[in-house]
């Protein structure tokens, strides 16, 4: 009982399971149903069974007899299962999140629930026998032989019956804890400040997250039959020793300490940390709602937040750079190349389709031309398909103005990521491009991300400062970029070499998540052991990348792109504990229960602020126990919890609020499903240069002719899409919302970026007409200060040079008065 009232976790038979007792309300209302619609059948064929061996002779009333006595001690079981289990449900709905003491009956009345349920399954075995082995009853074999009424629903009856049986020892199967005795340890251990008992609970937890490391690995790859790799991780977890030096055990090594300090200590269920996470997005909204309602802020910055459809630094400018945002457009499709047809044929699967036949061709052109003319090397005929997707994509030819110089699509943990080196002659520059995240051997590069110091890992030099020596890093991925430099330098250096007689090439280097945070660490590589000029553009980089000074060395040279709400350039190892500790907070202040939390996500309450308790409240003694299982001795740890940022120049691509858009038909959204499956999307979403980004002020959709006919009024009232110069510590933050893993899609960046180019002349002003209309009218700032702010200046670019060191600055006040007055 002592257990049951402080642990979140259920308790039954001293044991602790994965579900929470207030997880248990949609199961047994469920399964209540369900039982009761088949009551009702086994009812029904009762009476049905009586009715027709009554009419028999007196040996087939003895077999009936039999079978009406399974089916009434079934029937019987099952209405009181449905008894029980509604009683259970209103257990299990009482109180909030932490007041287990309500709930005290759920793990009693679970207890009986399975039972009945093994009662159900004695019987169903024995009806199951009656149906298919009738060798003792001579005169009523006949009746369950061949395609009779009566044999078939014996058959159908017990198979259900034994299915529902499996099924719910399957689900106990699953939801049991093997560690939770360990649980229990560690709070009485940390109560008690017993660090030997600690270090021993630890050991434990560390083995048991490599084991599940090494499951999950394995599973994947079964799963995916090897599409997304993984053979160097599915191994045995008793591979993993401390004596192995191979950089994917010790990846996978490094991750499962780092899952066991992080989750070894949390003694609450996989629901608690959902309800969680709503909770800190409400609370995260309600925050920012009282920032806009305070009077004391009532400025001019805030106001334009209000402007958009996530949360924005109320100090960001407008982007208004062409230059910046046409190379990003140009650069971003040598991005999307580097992800081969995997991605292709999510984006476009006609197209993808296409090209694996011709790569299907081309082999058997190349084996014929090997057998009978012994011909070796035929340009074009065994390149693998990932290489005709990057050249389809990136519109790369032996002999057009793009080719590609070399290409690499080997990916390992902490080593390598798929690469490419491009030359562009139309507009000379090389292009070093670098995968994101696609792969299971990708996953471990992102997840190894203890942070170490740049100047213990990266090559020697004599061009750098201190600081940039005692800069924070991404371990993975700088183990990564490193690799990478020594393989792609020379390629590099002959790339720029070929341009002799033309102008000298800008060396550009990107990617995108994984592989923008891969990119910007080659990018600092390339000037400070190269010697060569390079700049990056990052789209989505990784959040917990490199500490501040070196973020602010790389701003001339690096740019990154975030578009919304996107979870990544968030996300890092001092985000995720300080999450951790909102979400048991949040948990600990709750007052509403779990079902209603969960459920903010998808439907918004009238009245955010019922769901916590008054701030001056006294928290509960579940909260304090809660509180205290879940210390974390990592906080000495200052490296580990180190504040890394996304590098260099950050921009925030935003949507505006529309209030006057309309929603899409019903028939418009099937036609673009439609257009998303046949290969004109693939053809405007992939082969779009900057040369015409200005003219095309709508998303893929518009080159379609379907999309023109039927979905013209979306078009012309598309959200415009603003591009804000923000500070990177902005981003320092992780904020829940519902569109943080679609944001980081790569598809969703590509027309995010798309669009911002098209409304970079038109954002400013549009937000400028919009606050003197509605907000200016309603509050008392003054017009002057409104058109001084800073949060509404727009970001320029005026000569080559200085878009070279760096791509913005301010407009004067002149500027502004002018905009606003073309507005007008």
């Amino acid at each position: 009982k002592k257990l049951q009232n402080t642990m979140p976790g259920l308790v039954i038979l001293k044991r602790r399971w994965r579900i929470g007792a207030d997880d248990l309300v949609c199961p047994a209302l469920v399964s209540a149903v369900i039982k009761l619609a088949w009551v009702s059948v086994h009812l029904v064929y009762l009476i049905h069974v009586e009715t027709v061996f009554s009419k028999r002779s007196s040996t087939c009333r003895g077999f009936a007899t039999l079978i009406s006595g399974l089916l009434t001690c079934i029937l019987i079981v099952g209405i009181c299962s449905i008894c029980i289990l509604f009683w259970l449900a209103f257990e299990s709905s009482r109180g909030s999140i932490l007041a287990s003491k309500l709930r005290a009956r759920v793990p009693n009345l679970t207890l009986v629930a399975f039972l009945l349920l093994f009662l159900e399954g004695i019987a169903s075995i024995l009806l199951a026998y009656s149906a298919w082995a009738p060798k003792d009853i001579t005169v009523c074999t006949r009746l369950l032989r061949g395609e009779s009424f009566e044999r078939f629903a014996l058959q159908f009856i017990s198979i259900f019956q034994m299915s529902a049986v499996a099924t719910a020892l399957f689900l106990a199967i699953i939801l049991f804890d093997p560690t939770g005795i360990r649980r229990i340890k560690t709070a009485s251990a940390l109560r008690a400040g017993d660090n030997l008992e600690l270090r021993i609970l630890a050991d434990d937890a560390e083995r048991t997250w490599l084991a599940k490391c090494a499951f999950l690995c394995c599973c994947a790859r079964r799963l995916s039959c090897g599409i997304f790799g993984g053979r160097g991780i599915e191994r045995q977890p008793s591979s993993f020793s401390t004596s192995q030096t191979n950089s994917e055990n010790s990846a996978v090594r490094d991750i499962a300490v780092l899952l066991a300090q992080f989750m070894g200590n949390l003694d609450i269920v996989l629901t608690d940390v959902a309800a969680g996470l709503a909770l800190v997005r409400i609370s995260q909204q309600q925050a920012q709602t009282q920032i806009f309602a305070n009077n004391n802020n009532n400025t001019i910055g805030a106001k334009v937040a209000q402007c958009f459809h996530c949360a924005v630094d109320s100090q960001a400018k407008f982007l208004q750079s062409h230059h910046v945002l046409d190379e990003a457009v140009f650069l971003f499709d040598f991005a999307l190349a580097i992800y081969g047809w995997k991605l292709l044929s999510v984006m476009s699967p006609l197209t993808s389709s296409r090209l694996w036949c011709v790569q299907t061709i081309r082999k058997i052109f190349a084996c014929l031309s090997c057998f009978l003319y012994s011909k070796r090397n035929t340009y074009g005929c065994c390149e693998s398909l990932d290489e005709l997707t990057l050249k389809y994509v990136a519109r790369a030819d032996k002999y057009g103005p793009r080719q590609v110089k070399f290409t690499s699509f080997v990916a390992e943990p902490n080593r390598l990521v798929p690469v490419a080196v491009l030359v562009d002659h139309d507009r000379p520059s090389v292009i070093v491009t670098c995968r994101g995240t696609l792969s299971l051997e990708d996953l471990v590069t992102d997840a190894s991300a203890r942070p170490v110091r740049f100047g213990d890992h990266a090559p020697h030099s004599t061009n750098t400062t201190q600081q940039e020596e005692d800069a924070l890093v991404h371990s993975g991925m700088l183990a990564v970029a490193i690799e990478l430099f020594g393989m792609v330098l020379s390629p590099v250096v002959e790339a720029i070499k070929s341009f002799d007689n033309e102008d000298p090439p800008q060396l550009f280097v990107t990617g995108h998540s994984l592989g923008a945070g891969v990119a910007a660490l080659l990018t600092v590589l390339f000037r400070r052991n190269g010697g060569l000029e390079a700049r990056c553009f990052a789209f989505s980089p990784p959040g917990a990348l490199v500490g501040p000074c070196l973020a602010r060395a790389m701003q001339p040279y690096c740019y990154s792109f975030i578009v919304g709400d996107d979870l990544v350039p968030r996300l890092g190892l001092k985000q995720l504990y300080e999450l951790r500790d909102n979400v048991i907070r949040v948990v600990a202040n709750a007052t509403c229960h779990k079902r209603r939390a969960i459920s903010s996500f998808f439907i918004t309450h009238p009245e955010p602020s019922q769901y916590f308790l008054p701030p001056d409240a006294p928290l509960k003694t579940e909260a304090d126990s809660l509180a205290d299982a879940c210390i974390s001795h990592l906080v000495a740890d200052q490296e580990l919890l180190a504040a890394l940022i996304p590098p260099g120049q950050c921009f925030h691509i935003v949507t505006m609020v529309n209030q006057a858009l309309r929603k899409e038909s019903v028939l418009s959204s099937c036609f673009r499903v439609f257009c998303y499956l046949i290969p004109c999307r693939s053809e405007s979403a992939f082969m779009n240069t900057s040369n015409t980004i200005h003219s095309q002020r709508h998303n893929h959709l518009s080159d379609c002719c379907c999309c023109l006919c039927f979905c013209d009024h979306w078009h012309r009232r598309r959200r415009r899409v603003a591009t804000l110069a923000t500070e990177p510590n902005f981003f320092s933050t992780l904020r829940i919302a519902r569109r943080m893993f679609l944001d980081h899609m790569p598809w969703v960046v590509h027309d995010a970026i798309r669009n911002a180019a098209a409304d970079a002349p038109f954002v400013s002003t549009e937000i400028q007409h919009l606050l003197l209309d509605e907000t200016i009218g309603e509050s008392s700032v003054p017009e002057s200060s409104f058109l001084n702010s800073a949060a509404l200046s727009p970001i320029t670019t005026t000569t080559t040079t200085q878009q070279q060191a760096s791509p913005i600055i301010l407009a004067t006040e002149a500027e502004t008065t002018t905009m606003v007055e073309t507005t007008s």
